[in-house]
């Protein structure tokens, strides 16, 4: 839905001025009188979905990337045999928070492109059709980030089956099959 408010070629021309180091030509047909309206409704739908997918996968609240982060962070720094937790465990943890910084750098460098450019962008026609399961996805990562202990314990029970997995084993394995009598009595 994005790519509709860029011109043909922008993204071309907005990667060689960044490589190359140019500056944004002027237009001089610009004029300083605000005329319409300030913000379409498209395109503040369009930029708070892009504010929303940033800060879920950057990690940072109030969205369930923060939550699923600090269940990373607590486990990796939680110790079972010693007081201290390993380099291992702390590289895991810088790691994630560099990252998280990182993306929401990206996130914001590529946002100011996409929105704030003074390029002429033209401002896409969206249908429930398309805005619809965006909204709905980002109101559930909002909803899984009220409701994640739930789904946290949820997960861990799954772990832990999955860690053992004997019991399924023999779940599957004492089961007899079931004998066709039409067929003879095979399987």
């Amino acid at each position: 839905m994005i790519d509709r408010t860029q011109t043909f070629g922008a993204d071309l021309l907005a990667v060689s001025q960044e490589a190359f180091e140019l500056e944004d030509p002027e237009s001089p047909d610009q004029s300083d009188d605000v005329v319409g309206v300030a913000i379409p409704a498209a395109m503040a739908f369009l930029g708070m979905a892009f504010i929303a997918c940033g800060l879920l996968v950057a990690g940072l609240p109030p969205l369930a990337g923060f939550v699923a982060k600090f269940s990373l962070v607590s486990a990796a720094l939680q110790t079972s045999s010693t007081d201290t937790p390993s380099v291992a465990a702390w590289s895991l943890v810088a790691g994630m928070l560099i990252s998280g910084l990182v993306t929401i750098i990206a996130f914001s460098r590529t946002g100011i492109r996409l929105f704030w450019s003074p390029d002429d962008t033209n401002t896409p026609r969206l249908r429930i059709s398309e805005a619809g399961p965006v909204g709905v996805l980002v109101l559930s990562c909002v909803a899984l980030a009220f409701w994640a202990g739930p789904v946290l314990n949820y997960l861990q029970e799954t772990a832990v089956y999955l860690d053992r997995p004997a019991s399924y084993i023999d779940a599957v394995v004492s089961q007899n099959p079931v004998r066709n009598v039409t067929n003879g009595g095979r399987p």
